[in-house]
């Protein structure tokens, strides 16, 4: 079984854009931050209807196309998140 990414883990960590001004880089993080937050709530949510879903052939497959585009999104904003 897949362990889930730690969603704290990545809401601690700041974004450092090379040459942005202070208050553009605070909305940037501020911004992917909720996006994040968001990403893991459609994580979450789909794996539930996905545990729902057992007598459901056509949704466990239109779930599993829903969680492939989850995985892209989460792809594209967790390379914008780097460590302090």
């Amino acid at each position: 079984m897949k362990s889930k990414p730690n969603a704290s883990r990545i809401y601690e960590k700041s974004i450092r854009p090379g040459g942005k001004e202070k208050g553009v880089v605070f909305m940037f993080e501020k911004n992917l931050n909720e996006i994040c937050r968001k990403v893991m709530s459609m994580k979450e949510d789909a794996e539930n209807i996905k545990s729902l879903s057992n007598d459901f052939p056509a949704v466990q497959r239109n779930i599993q196309r829903i969680m492939a585009s989850i995985k892209m999104i989460e792809i594209n904003t967790v390379d914008l998140i780097v460590d302090e």
